[in-house]
């Protein structure tokens, strides 16, 4: 099963990118675009559907965590976000004033 299907749908989801930068939709979009060509190959339709839904949902997590974290200034709001998705860990050590770090450093926690 190709790739392509679900890298596209990455790029196409605005829940992946709203309320970041640039710079840190980028790197969001590039580690997931990483994971999900890695957790779809060899898969079945059925389990490569699975394997990219579960990254971007994990995606949309960091994506509004991050957003609130580091660029809106609501850190209330964030550690709730990241509690409540599941998230590993607590925010007390992700940068609050690089977004591009709080989103690699979140993606390496995700295992992404």
């Amino acid at each position: 099963m190709s790739a392509d299907k679900y890298v596209e749908r990455l790029a196409e989801d605005e829940g992946l990118t709203g309320g970041l930068g640039d710079d840190e939709a980028a790197a969001l979009l590039e580690a997931l675009t990483k994971a999900t060509i890695k957790a779809t190959a060899g898969k079945s339709e059925k389990e490569a559907d699975g394997a990219a839904a579960k990254i971007a949902a994990r995606g949309r997590l960091i994506s509004k965590v991050v957003a609130a974290w580091a660029i809106d200034g609501e850190p209330d709001e964030a550690k709730r976000r990241w509690a409540s998705g599941g998230g590993k860990g607590t925010l007390d050590d992700v940068p609050t004033d690089d977004a591009v770090l709080a989103v690699k450093e979140l993606l390496s926690r995700e295992g992404l």
